[in-house]
């Protein structure tokens, strides 16, 4: 699957913001090949460190989150390419 690059605005806790481009997949992609049951309403995002986010499937969506393997065109560590805009 192709990734994707665009350039996100990242607002941190507080005033904070930043922009970025950053390249990945988007989460709706990758779960078209996962061939889903429809009942599924939720979607859990696990860390190689065991550290798990579920968040309700339709969020994701809707805030087209996307699995991030760039920033900047620069690789990113494991465990913090699953991002949701704001």
């Amino acid at each position: 699957m192709p990734g994707i690059a665009m350039v996100w605005s990242l607002v941190a806790t507080g005033a904070a913001t930043a922009n970025a481009q950053i390249t990945g997949v988007r989460l709706s992609d990758v779960l078209q090949l996962a061939e889903m049951d429809k009942d599924v309403n939720t979607v859990t995002v696990r860390t190689a460190d065991g550290y798990g986010l579920k968040l309700p499937l339709q969020y994701a969506l809707d805030k087209e989150a996307m699995i991030v393997y760039q920033v900047g065109g620069r690789d990113i560590p494991s465990g913090t390419q699953f991002w949701v805009p704001e």
